[in-house]
Formats: structure tokens, sequence, C-alpha cells
């Protein structure tokens, strides 16, 4: 099974003055906050920030002979 994250957006929390991005985690609900977490933004954490991936699926349309 693979396992994936997607940054979906980001954050600021008041009380501690820090950035974040928000994460959503392909583990499920069970997982952090409800299969979400946040990452501290401008620190590069596991490369969230320098090394971003994306993917573009490539659709096969099966009626197409």
């Amino acid at each position: 099974m693979a396992h994936c994250v997607v940054c979906y957006g980001w954050g600021y929390d008041h009380d501690s003055g820090k950035k974040y991005w928000l994460i959503r985690n392909s583990w499920g609900e069970r997982w952090g906050e409800k299969g979400h977490m946040r990452i501290e933004r401008g620190l590069d954490i596991l490369g969230v920030e320098s090394s971003p991936e994306y993917a573009i699926p490539y659709v096969i349309d099966l009626n197409d002979p």
C-alpha cells in the first residue's frame, strides 16, 4: 500500500505565534489530528518547502481503439 501526504493549505497559530502548513495523511483518521497534521512553515521540515512533488495522472480511454 502506498503512502502519501497532501499539503492543502496553511495557517497561523496565534497562541504560539507560529505559521504552519496543513497536511492530509493517507493513513486515515486515526492518525494525527483526524488524519491531518500541521508542519511549521519556514523551517523546511521534512523537505516540505524545498522538495515538493506532484503527479499529473495519465488517463486511458478504454473506449478509444
